[in-house]
């Protein structure tokens, strides 16, 4: 499972995708908040607008492209819409098992 490895090593790309599992779909900028507070620990409060536009400028070029690739989800770069594009369940519990260790811990 090639994604799999990607998802392990990469927590930009399951920050975004617990975001989109949680909410379905999201604009490009909301994801690039939810990630920095997730990966910062910050609440939304404190999160800066530079913080958030150097977020979605990152997800939109690198992480976002790739997920759509391995059809995780599934991105309109016109709208800056994300939509979470019913992964196969293996992602789910997988995402599922690390969002304990991730979010909570």
């Amino acid at each position: 499972m090639i994604f799999g490895t990607a998802l392990r090593v990469d927590t930009h790309w399951r920050y975004a995708l617990y975001h989109l599992r949680d909410v379905e779909q999201a604009s490009v900028t909301d994801t690039a908040k939810q990630v920095i507070v997730w990966k910062e620990e910050n609440p939304p409060s404190t999160v800066t607008d530079d913080a958030v536009e150097r977020r979605e400028l990152r997800l939109s070029h690198n992480h976002l492209p790739a997920l759509e690739e391995i059809s995780l989800i599934e991105y309109d770069d016109r709208s800056e819409q994300l939509v979470y594009s019913n992964p196969p369940e293996l992602v789910d519990l997988f995402l599922e098992h690390c969002a304990d260790r991730d979010l909570l811990g």
